[in-house]
């Protein structure tokens, strides 16, 4: 063996290369931090710790639900994890992870199958369980005995369930079923109904909502609806995928009298498929790549993304087109925040609290972009991207910021949100007018995410745990 690098302290990400070798000999993330600690402060010649036991009485189920075959999927794995792991830690719950597969099996993973990095790694892991044991088992007792760790006493394999042997499962179990699922069926109202049908509780909004949430069309109709001076919609243009690019480009600079674009699919999540246009050619390039159900568009084929950007994937028949806003440019150089007025405008988001018809709008964030668009890594990735929660008063006054939770509130009733949900919308900072973007009825809950960065902003705070047992009971 050559080594080519030793790290004396290795990164602790919740799926970190260092938990998931731990898993496999049978320590969960607490029973690792616990060992090191304790062989810590045993070198000192300090007493060990003494973790308290375990609560003797009945815990709710809970099934955690993440993956799926959307271009969100890693997102969600990232969601899904970070919520199992949590809830673990509570008095009140008992959760097991399930994972959502690119073919539709549903799969109930045991502690160490469930902290891969990516849906297809995972899936794999799971089809080849049986094989991977027969390969580390014989190496387990070695290890735990120079740990000088009890033997492991049972070895559980990944369980593959269809979806319908999945929620019947939920059902006799009377499970609660936590959908950290983004996009497709399991945000668009499909999954919903079918979990409503049942009688199974599950967090977020109905399948009503939804559905009309999904569809950034039908939402900003919705938002119309208000009737407000003070909460506008995106102008739009819906189009058909088999639309020609050329009519469409001069229909649409004319209407919104800019040829500054977006594109984006009408129903789809978060900053998947979401292009600025440079000319009609890229119009052209777009829907191509569409048509051929391409999951990714490569860097610089459009003028104004230098990266790679992340497709739909699965063939989309109905897209948008809007204005491209200008927004104020907000920018950190090394530890300084710097801030150059151009239209009056920024993007922000904001999360919504809902229970039992009242509404509670959380501190809004201001997110610092890379690019013209933030990515879905920007948004919910940790160390790629900035969040400032909430916006200096220098950009965003406090008298301003209300106004905007205000708005964020009767947005989220019009549109029927519930439990909770995250709003992206355009402010004009000097007068808290609003412009929905779009609506999330499953936000992320990823380690990073913004949403508990506004939670804990509260006063008082609101810890993550806290915010998750409070999407659990407030259905």
């Amino acid at each position: 063996i050559r080594f080519s690098d030793l790290t004396p302290i290795s990164g602790m990400e919740q799926n970190s290369f260092l938990f998931q070798q731990a898993a496999r000999i049978g320590l969960s993330h607490t029973d690792l931090l616990e060992y090191i600690i304790n062989q810590t402060l045993l070198r000192y010649g300090k007493p060990s710790l003494d973790r308290r036991a375990q609560s003797k009485h009945m815990k709710k189920p809970i099934y955690v639900l993440m993956g799926g075959d959307t271009s969100e999927r890693q997102v969600s794995l990232l969601s899904g994890t970070n919520v199992w792991l949590k809830l673990l830690q509570t008095s009140q719950y008992q959760p097991t992870a399930f994972l959502l597969d690119q073919q539709e099996t549903v799969w109930q993973l045991p502690y160490d199958f469930a902290l891969h990095h990516t849906v297809e790694e995972m899936s794999e892991h799971c089809q080849k369980a049986s094989e991977l044991v027969q390969v580390i088992d014989p190496m387990v007792s070695e290890i735990r005995n120079r740990l000088e760790l009890p033997p492991l006493s049972k070895r559980n394999f990944p369980l593959p369930l269809n979806m319908e042997d999945f929620l019947q499962q939920a059902q006799e179990h009377k499970a609660f079923v936590f959908l950290g699922l983004h996009g497709g069926f399991g945000e668009d109202g499909t999954l919903q109904k079918c979990l409503e049908e049942r009688h199974i509780p599950f967090n977020g909004s109905k399948s009503i909502a939804s559905q009309l949430c999904m569809d950034k069309h039908e939402t900003a109709k919705k938002v119309l609806s208000l009737h407000s001076p003070s909460i506008l919609a995106m102008p739009q243009i819906a189009f058909r995928l088999s639309d020609s690019a050329a009519s469409l480009r001069e229909i649409a600079t004319a209407q919104f009298d800019t040829d500054q674009l977006l594109v984006k699919p009408q129903k789809d999540g978060c900053s998947t498929g979401v292009v600025r246009l440079h000319s009609e050619k890229e119009l052209a390039a777009y829907l191509d790549l569409c048509s051929k159900g391409q999951t990714q568009a490569p860097a610089q084929l459009f003028a104004h993304h230098g990266n790679p950007v992340e497709m739909p994937g699965k063939e989309q028949t109905y897209f948008l087109l809007e204005p491209f806003i200008e927004t104020d440019r907000v920018y950190a150089l090394q530890t300084e925040l710097h801030y150059e007025k151009i239209s009056g405008w920024c993007e922000m988001t904001i999360g919504v609290l809902e229970k039992k018809g009242s509404y509670r709008a959380f501190n809004p964030s201001l997110t610092l972009a890379l690019n013209h668009i933030l990515s879905v890594e920007e948004k919910f990735q940790g160390g790629t991207g900035i969040n400032i929660t909430p916006p200096p008063e220098s950009i965003l006054p406090a008298d301003m910021r209300k106004r905007v939770q205000e708005n964020a509130c009767k947005v989220a009733k019009v549109l029927g949100i519930e439990g909770y949900g995250r709003l992206d919308l355009f402010v004009e900072c000097a007068t808290g007018k609003v412009r929905v973007i779009e609506a999330n009825t499953l936000p992320a809950l990823t380690p990073s995410t913004v949403l508990y960065h506004q939670a804990l902003a509260e006063t008082p705070a609101i810890e993550p745990q806290q915010l998750l047992i409070h999407l659990i009971e407030s259905p």
